[in-house]
């Protein structure tokens, strides 16, 4: 199989301008917000932390050792880069008449910014967005084209595409995904969701590819499934009037493609044959994910950042950008600069 990321279709057209990224974990900096406030009272402690270099796994083990609890009890919302400086919030379970020593936790590469009390333990995904600063090097090109890249991410977005991340080293993960549809690897039941979740990815992508090619990735048309904004509720779109057309237009709904699994397709007419056709064209993934159980759902084919900034600053840019939970800066950067 052909390099999956590299194919895939650009909105603006692959950049001119190359640049080189994380030269330093400085250069990749990431802030949490999560999508609630905690209580202030209760019997987990939640911990703001700051790392350099170390994966969040890394962390939990860490906050294990000198709270002295068993790591799997040590919670978190989302798995955040290693190289790279990255603030977020973790949940230790801690005895309400307990006085946690918080200054004893810092490290040469992790430092505990705030610390406050839950009635409940931190859960997985409840991250309203995550804010980035990014810097990237050694541009070469025309860097005047980086501005009008900007200006039109800022107005039409990027398409929402699972980013590197998701398929692994050298896109191992996809591999090791036919394997186990194939019934010839046994794995653990972590890196096992891990290996599905890239298959499901990687069939997603390809249906937005194809939207990107046909100019459709940010447009509606009869027959879509119209996603609400950062929701997962959706509708089938059988007419594109001026109210759908208003509500795409303020980033109100979106399109959408399929997160394969069980179930059938909503999506209608023309909409539908394209999906159906990519999905059928890779029947190793899209029967393995259906025997492993997954339902079928749908994922805005639409991204589009808040706060985006930029400078350019001695054959330097700087990104400053807000995503909502779940998405990919790398989405962003591959529409700025071939890294």
């Amino acid at each position: 199989m052909s390099p999956h990321i590299k194919n895939l279709a650009y909105a603006y057209g692959m950049p001119n301008v190359s640049g080189k990224l994380k030269q330093s974990p400085s250069d990749f900096i990431v802030k949490e917000e999560l999508s609630f406030v905690p209580s202030g009272e209760g019997e987990h402690l939640f911990l703001y932390v700051e790392k350099t270099n170390l994966n969040t796994l890394d962390v939990c083990e860490r906050l294990a050792k000198h709270f002295n609890v068993h790591p799997c009890n040590i919670a978190y919302a989302g798995l955040k880069d290693k190289n790279a400086v990255t603030t977020q919030w973790f949940s230790i379970p801690m005895p309400i008449k307990a006085e946690p020593d918080i200054k004893g936790f810092n490290f040469e590469s992790i430092k505990a910014i705030e610390a406050v009390r839950n009635n409940k333990k931190l859960k997985r995904g409840v991250i309203k967005s995550n804010y980035f600063e990014i810097v990237i090097r050694d541009l070469y090109g025309d860097l005047s084209e980086i501005e009008k890249r900007i200006n039109q991410i800022k107005e039409r977005g990027v398409p929402n595409y699972f980013g590197v991340q998701r398929f692994g080293r050298n896109e191992n993960n996809l591999e090791n995904a036919e394997k186990l549809f194939a019934g010839k690897l046994k794995c653990s039941r972590n890196k096992k969701s891990i290996y599905i979740s890239a298959a499901r990815s990687f069939l997603f992508n390809e249906v937005l590819s194809q939207r990107v090619k046909g100019d459709t990735w940010n447009k509606l048309l009869v027959g879509d499934v119209a996603i609400l904004n950062e929701s997962r509720s959706y509708f089938v779109v059988e007419n594109v009037d001026k109210e759908i057309s208003e509500r795409l237009h303020e980033a109100d709904i979106h399109p959408s493609a399929p997160l394969w699994g069980k179930g059938e397709l909503q999506s209608k007419d023309e909409v539908k044959d394209l999906e159906e056709s990519i999905i059928k064209s890779y029947a190793e993934y899209s029967s393995g994910l259906v025997r492993e159980g997954l339902q079928l759902d749908r994922r805005s084919t639409r991204l589009i950042p808040s706060e985006l900034e930029y400078t350019l600053y001695e054959n330097k840019l700087l990104l400053k950008f807000s995503l909502p939970s779940g998405t990919y800066a790398t989405s962003v950067l591959r529409e700025v600069v071939n890294i």
